[in-house]
């Protein structure tokens, strides 16, 4: 985007570009000590001062906001300082140590550990040669850029995107609570009387950061109209990077790893290898969770016992994703409760893909600490331990253990990477003393996953596990021998209670699980999907199978698709739904944005053997869709069946927070209202700031003074604040991210020097970046000399400060923001007519603090 600087500044200065080269001469070019003589008189009628340009085109030493280049990359705009060597002619730019840094720019190994880059020399500047023996700095004065030329040697080298440690931030010290609050309201209408309840949820983590230390308390607190009041501490702990080993310290509660072992809560320590400090290649995996909604609906995620999730969903399929999960392997339990009051049970299985690792990497994880569950009194001690590494391109091995008082555990096991896709196999042996008994057995499982090229065909985490029936989990081990033993488990019948609030009721120990997610594309925009699982167990309780089956297609003016879902329902029993969807784009006008832009058509059988049918229309208005909307209604075809309803649903996203709201009315006088909030409370040195949630990630804390309203490119809908703040959320651990300030809607008074800052937070980090802003009405001076002459075109002005802020252009204009006439001096220097001052003036500051928007012209005298 060109500014409208660059054009005034441009339309000003345009005799002095077209005469000179433009942009410092680069070393193949320099001019030659002794200098060029120019002739004034090619340029008529106009005073320039051309002493400077004996030497090339001129840099006055100053500090200058430029877009720097490095190899063609854009760093964004930067403040760099123009110094000349002593007994030079010419500035040039020099830069510090913690500048090299922020550019991404690795320098000559014989910089390291000099003094250059310790703390004490990270302010002094020096010319890029002093960092790199090879390296070419090129200042486009035109186009006020800073190109560097560096040799790849010099450039970050590795993964795509991967970063050196050095450049790594730890943030500033900060507090910030990140919440998602839900609230609903159900009345209901049996035999003519009206019942009402209420609930409310929510869902918080509390963080503290220091230095290189990050504090969590993560919480879930519910109320209900009918007393039932409670708040549960899910995890509380401190955390640290240990960069040398690319891992991670964690002290408090905490879900241990799931790669290798059963994931439990552990009161402990855990150091562990953080694959997000490696290359993009060893990214991690997380989930994706679908249902279907037959209403207004409420989804309730849990794991381990915990509810990590919750919100209200529309009625149709869904997908959940950024959940944050506890742990990513394992089990996870949706429940989903209809506007009526029905619920559903789904059991998700999923486990991260086969553990395969790039040659000569490695990963562990040391796990000490006590068993931190309910139901588990006596917090039994574990010492727990996995390793992983990878010996070639075709083979990784693994191997783990787990020591305590009554129990032992090992596994070892084995990652392929073979033409038929990756394939992981391992095998566990565990012993457990019960006191009355010991018990011995194995737990085989075999993990795969594939792209088959020829097809298309997207096969992954297809997971299998068989157990022996005297295998045992340390959870479940524990549980049983604080209640008997053996014996106790032998005279053991689950309730129906049990099996509805856990995945795996403590003692119905699981024989066989099987999980396979595939995607198959069949055609032009078509594709075929299917996730299942199947489970059964060592005693009485009844097999599982979890069932979502879809088929859609694109087509030229609509989209259609046929899903079969078979859920698990609070008591063991299963729910088989059925239905079509047809979704269709609304015409829209150019330029205009429609009320509606789709329709959606659906139609559902459920278990029951009952139909209905539904639609909605849906729509989007602001200027980034901040807002969304849709309307819908559903009727059903079988007399005395479900009754006929209205349904809407809202959502607008804030600078400070996310809001959202459904509701619902039937025919049988049945209301339901939800209202929901997610967003974050950040305090910091500058104050408190509001801001969207953080979700877990680190998170920049923007400052920008007098840019109020000003949004990001990529901030989520977050915009500065009128204290001149924001906060940015979602950026990525130990990658470079970039956060750029769209000045579309500032106020005309300001200018943003820095638009574009580029950090690489650790994970958790709270980031600092401070937004360079001149403030100020835009004024152009008309320069004159005590004698009333225009003071030379290429004449520079500086502040009081002596900081650079402009240069003189034709008839002695001079283009300039932040100055108001009223209190500090102008400094004016020229190589021919030497120093003069612009003073104060009550008259000049009177006409530019009375200035209406636009850009003010005044003459002012230099003395």
């Amino acid at each position: 985007m060109i500014s409208k600087q660059k054009i005034v500044m441009s339309l000003l200065f345009f005799p002095v570009v077209v005469f000179g080269e433009t942009g410092n001469s680069s070393p193949e070019s320099a001019v030659d000590n002794a200098g060029v003589n120019y002739n004034a008189g090619f340029i008529q009628g106009m005073s320039v001062d051309l002493a400077e340009y004996a030497y090339g085109n001129p840099v006055p030493e100053g500090i200058y906001t430029v877009t720097v280049l490095a190899n063609e990359i854009d760093r964004g705009k930067q403040s760099i300082s123009f110094k000349a060597e002593s007994g030079g002619k010419q500035a040039q730019a020099c830069f510090s140590a913690s500048q090299i840094s922020e550019l991404g720019i690795i320098t000559d190994a014989r910089l390291k550990g000099s003094a250059e880059n310790t703390a004490a020399g990270a302010a002094e500047c020096y010319p890029i040669t002093h960092y790199v023996a090879y390296g070419k700095a090129y200042y486009n004065t035109a186009d006020l850029e800073l190109v560097l030329t560096l040799p790849q040697a010099n450039m970050p080298k590795g993964s795509e995107g991967y970063v050196d440690p050095s450049r790594w931030d730890a943030g500033v010290t900060t507090m910030f609570i990140d919440y998602n609050v839900n609230a609903y309201a159900n009345r209901s209408k049996t035999d003519g009387e009206s019942d009402t309840d209420y609930s409310a949820n929510l869902n918080w983590t509390l963080g503290l950061n220091i230095g290189e230390w990050r504090f969590r308390n993560r919480s879930n607190s519910s109320w209900t109209s009918n007393g039932e009041n409670k708040t549960k501490n899910v995890m509380t702990y401190a955390e640290t990077d240990i960069t040398p080993l690319k891992s991670r310290l964690t002290l408090g509660d905490v879900y241990t790893s799931s790669r290798v072992f059963e994931s439990y809560n552990l009161r402990g320590a855990i150091l562990n290898s953080d694959m997000q400090m490696l290359p993009d290649s060893l990214s991690s995996y997380k989930p994706v969770i679908s249902g279907i909604a037959e209403s207004n609906a409420r989804v309730i995620l849990k794991q381990g016992g915990h509810t990590i999730y919750e919100t209200t969903v529309t009625p149709g399929p869904f997908e959940l994703s950024d959940f944050g999960a506890l742990s990513y392997s394992g089990n996870i339990q949706m429940v989903i409760i209809e506007a009526d009051g029905r619920e559903k049970l789904q059991d998700v299985v999923f486990s991260a893909p086969p553990m395969m690792m790039y040659p000569g990497v490695s990963s562990y994880a040391i796990q000490l600490g006590v068993l931190n569950e309910s139901g588990t009194d006596g917090s039994p001690k574990i010492a727990q331990g996995e390793y992983a590494y990878g010996i070639n391109n075709f083979l990784s091995v693994y191997t783990g253990f787990q020591l305590a008082e009554k129990y032992h555990a090992v596994v070892i096991g084995n990652a392929l990477n073979t033409p038929l896709g990756g394939i992981s196999l391992d095998m566990t042996h565990a012993r457990s003393d019960f006191g009355d008994a010991i018990k011995s057995g194995d737990s085989f499982r075999i993990n795969y996953s594939k792209l088959f090229n020829a097809t298309n065909t997207n096969l992954m985490l297809s997971t299998y596990r068989y157990s022996t029936e005297g295998y045992y989990t340390f959870r479940d081990a524990m549980y049983w021998n604080q209640r008997g033993g053996i014996k106790a488990l032998d005279n053991y019948t689950p309730g129906p209670d049990e099996y509805k609030n856990n995945y795996y009721a403590i003692g119905t120990r699981a024989k066989n699980q099987f999980s396979i997610n595939l995607n198959q594309p069949i055609w032009d925009g078509a594709a075929v999907n299917m996730a299942a699982s199947y489970f059964d167990y060592w005693g009485d309780r009844p097999a599982g199978t979890q069932v979502s089956l879809g088929y859609n297609q694109m087509m030229k003016y609509f989209s259609y698709s046929l899903v079969y879902q078979r859920t698990k329902t609070a008591y063991d029993t299963y729910d088989d739904t059925y239905m079509a969807n047809v979704n269709i784009p609304l015409p829209q006008s150019y330029g205009v944005k429609p009320l509606f832009s789709n329709l959606y058509l659906s139609a559902v059988r459920n278990a029951d053997g009952k139909t209905g049918f539904q639609s909605s229309v849906s729509g989007y208005q602001g200027e980034e869709n901040e807002l969304s909307y849709s309307f819908g209604g559903r009727t059903n075809f079988d007399s005395g069946s479900e009754a006929d309803s209205l349904t809407a649903s809202a959502s607008y996203n804030t600078s400070v927070a996310a809001l959202g709201s459904t509701a619902s009315m039937d025919s049988r006088s049945n209301r339901q209202l939800s209202l929901t909030a997610n967003g974050s409370i950040v305090a910091h040195e500058g104050g408190v700031t509001l801001g969207p949630s953080l979700g877990g990630s680190a998170f920049a804390i923007v400052q920008a003074d007098g840019a109020e309203g000003a949004k990001f490119l990529n901030g989520y809908g977050t915009k500065i604040d009128s204290r001149g703040y924001a906060i940015v959320p979602n950026l990525t651990a130990y990658r470079e991210n970039q956060v750029a300030l769209n000045t579309r809607n500032m106020e005309a008074d300001v200018d943003v020097l820095d638009d574009i800052s580029t950090v690489v937070p650790r994970s958790g980090a709270a980031v600092q970046i401070k937004i360079k802003t001149i403030a100020g009405k835009p004024v152009v001076l008309i320069v004159r000399d005590k004698n009333g002459e225009f003071l030379p075109i290429g004449t520079n002005v500086h502040g009081s400060d002596g900081e650079y802020l402009t240069i003189i252009g034709q008839a002695g204009m001079a283009y300039i923001r932040g100055w108001d006439g009223a209190s500090g001096a102008l400094q004016v220097k020229s190589a021919s007519v030497g120093e003069c001052h612009i003073n104060p003036d009550a008259s000049v500051a009177s006409q530019i603090a009375s200035a209406q928007d636009g850009i003010t012209q005044l003459e002012v005298k230099c003395i």
